[in-house]
C-alpha cells in the first residue's frame, strides 16, 4: 500500500474543501450526553482525563465508572483533519491507495473498507495489464465511488456537530426521512449491487 504525507495545511473538518483552521471535537463541557464541542485543533488540556471527568460528569452509567478505572496515561487524543484530495492518484509507476488517495472521516466506517476495495480492484487490474495501465484503470474505476464516501463521511461528521439547541428539530427531520431512502443510501454502501 502506498502512503503519502500531506504538504498542505490540514483543513477544517466541516468541509473537504474548506480553508478554515483545523478543529477537534470533544465532549462538551455542558455535561449533556451526546454533546460534542468543536475547538481549535491545537487546544490542549493540562489533564485530558480530568477534562473528560468534568465534561462527562452527568453522563449515565457506566461512563463515570469507566473514567474512574482509566489511568491518566491511557487517554489518547485523536483529532480529525480533512486533507485536500489529490487531483490524481498516480504518478508514473506509483499509485496511492486507501487514505493516501482518499482520506475520509471515520463516521461511516468506510476508510478501511474503501482501502480494501482499492486493493481488490488494483490486484485484479495488475493481473491483466502493465502496472502503469493498471494504475490508470484503477483510478478511473475507483475515484467516483471513493470520493462519494469522502463526502458522505464528512456529512455524517457535520450531523454530529449540530448545536444542542437545534438537535431536537434535527432529529425530528431525520425521523421523517422515509425508510426506503435510508435503505437506498445504506445499500449503496454495502449491498451486493454496490460493487457493480
Amino acid at each position: 500500500m502506498a502512503s503519502s504525507r500531506s504538504t498542505t495545511r490540514p483543513q477544517r473538518a466541516s468541509s473537504p474543501t474548506s480553508t478554515s483552521p483545523p478543529w477537534c471535537g470533544c465532549p462538551a463541557a455542558n455535561n449533556k450526553p451526546g454533546s460534542i464541542s468543536t475547538l481549535p485543533a491545537d487546544t490542549a488540556f493540562d489533564d485530558d482525563l480530568g477534562h473528560l471527568h468534568g465534561a462527562l460528569a452527568d453522563w449515565p452509567a457506566p461512563v463515570a465508572a469507566l473514567l474512574a478505572a482509566t489511568e491518566r496515561d491511557a487517554v489518547s487524543r485523536h483529532d480529525i483533519y480533512d486533507r485536500t484530495i489529490a487531483r490524481t492518484w498516480i504518478s508514473g509507476a506509483v499509485t496511492l491507495v486507501g487514505d493516501a488517495a482518499h482520506p475520509m472521516r471515520p463516521h461511516l466506517g468506510q476508510g478501511g473498507c474503501q482501502a480494501l476495495e482499492d486493493a481488490a480492484t488494483l490486484a485484479q487490474l495488475l493481473a491483466q495489464q502493465h502496472p502503469v495501465d493498471a494504475f490508470a484503470a484503477y483510478e478511473s474505476a475507483r475515484r467516483r465511488r471513493a470520493l462519494r464516501y469522502v463526502r458522505l463521511s464528512a456529512l455524517a461528521g457535520r450531523v454530529q456537530l449540530i448545536p444542542d439547541a437545534l438537535r431536537p428539530m434535527a432529529y425530528r427531520l431525520f425521523a421523517g426521512v422515509p425508510e426506503r431512502m435510508v435503505a437506498r443510501q445504506l445499500s449503496a454502501i454495502a449491498s451486493a449491487t454496490a460493487f457493480g
